[in-house]
């Protein structure tokens, strides 16, 4: 946040902690407008930290039980909620956002105390509160939505938000099949965190994190709060496989799996093959490093990794968003996609064994990457031009 005195428009970038992604996606553009305009006014609020503790609970809780425990269930919802297709809204639509609107009270008063002129949304969650602020006629008051996921969902679609960012075209034509008029849909590409693309010194790096060279890196993540997958039966095996390389685990804030990972014999020794990391803002260190990244195939992750050009190998997908991130990515060659974990396994250790498919993957990963951060950032910075001082 930037403190003091401005008579200069607000922006206030607002996500929702579902998952990673959606953070990552604000932090993202919230640097990059520090670095395009460091005199801007900045602040960023992840909406549910004020919200109610029922309906945080409700949203978090709820999708941290389905992903991990009833993926199938997820997927139906996911699916049944994904409608309708066109620009008619529903009884049972309407009814949503009403109830969320009811809830996101606490929101409305947030908005009302900071009075910022330009709301950022990273989560849809947020849409329909600001929608209907700017529907009474809050004065000075606007939207933009960036979609962080490859597949925009029914849920993505609002009504006056001056300008969505999409990833890809098939985001962007299904706002515009929603009713979005097709000039307030850009195509940008998925915000990463301008650190992403600093050029780094491999061996520095190495040197950092204790890697020797000469030894390849495999680097495995299943989620930041919870893990998705059998995360440890993968990288002990991977180490029994991979004789010389290294492999990294990126356990985050998950106790329960740095415990396991600590107690196995490959972790132990100074020369340990298994490395554990714990919360850290270096991944982009370690997936420079990585001849290949094993993960889930959340957006914000692959976009991450097609600014390295590392190749992907993806673990079965939760159905829903990350299904389709899956097929985006397997279907520009930049990624593999396996449906178990002995899958896994086995193609992370063919792929070490063909240097020409991994130089393709790359190859392919780095033809999908887009200056999305510098984009949003601009139409930001246009927009913000082009206002007057709050009132």
């Amino acid at each position: 946040m930037n403190d003091g005195p401005t008579s200069r428009p607000r922006v206030l970038l607002v996500s929702a902690g579902v998952g990673a992604g959606h953070n990552q996606a604000a932090r993202a553009i919230m640097a990059g407008l520090a670095q395009a305009d460091p005199s801007l006014p900045v602040e960023w609020l992840d909406v549910l930290t004020i919200t109610s503790r029922a309906f945080t609970l409700y949203y978090a809780g709820g999708y941290n039980l389905l992903v991990t425990r009833l993926p199938w269930l997820y997927g139906f919802g996911y699916w049944l909620t994904d409608r309708p297709h066109g620009p008619r809204r529903g009884l049972l639509e309407r009814r949503r956002l009403w109830s969320e609107r009811r809830s996101l009270g606490p929101l409305a008063r947030w908005l009302g105390e900071r009075l910022p002129a330009l709301v950022v949304n990273t989560h849809f969650v947020s849409q329909p509160m600001v929608t209907h602020l700017i529907g009474r006629g809050t004065p000075g008051l606007r939207q933009m939505t960036v979609v962080t996921d490859y597949h925009a969902h029914r849920w993505w679609c609002a009504q006056r938000v001056d300008r969505f960012f999409v990833p890809d075209e098939f985001g962007r034509q299904r706002l515009i099949d929603f009713g979005t008029p097709a000039e307030s849909v850009e195509l940008t590409g998925l915000p990463v965190h301008p650190k992403w693309r600093q050029p780094l010194e491999e061996a520095e790096i190495r040197g950092r994190w204790k890697l020797p060279a000469g030894r390849p890196v495999v680097l495995v993540a299943g989620g930041v709060s919870f893990a998705v997958g059998g995360i440890a039966d993968m990288a002990q095996e991977l180490c029994r496989r991979l004789g010389q390389a290294f492999v990294v685990v990126l356990a985050g804030q998950n106790k329960q799996l740095m415990g396991r990972l600590a107690a196995m014999p490959e972790a132990q020794g100074d020369n340990a093959a298994l490395r554990i990391v714990s919360f850290t803002d270096r991944i982009h260190e370690l997936v420079q490093l990585s001849s290949v990244f094993l993960t889930k195939s959340g957006g914000m992750t692959v976009s991450e990794a097609t600014t390295k050009g590392t190749p992907l190998v993806l673990m079965r997908p939760v159905p829903g968003q990350e299904a389709y991130n899956a097929r985006m990515m397997v279907d520009s060659g930049a990624a593999v996609q396996a449906n178990t974990q002995q899958e896994a396994v086995e193609l992370v250790v063919a792929l070490l064994n063909d240097p020409a498919r991994l130089q393709q993957l790359a190859d392919n990963a780095r033809r999908l990457d887009r200056p999305a951060t510098t984009m949003i950032c601009e139409k930001i910075l246009e927009a913000v031009a082009k206002m007057g001082s709050p009132v």
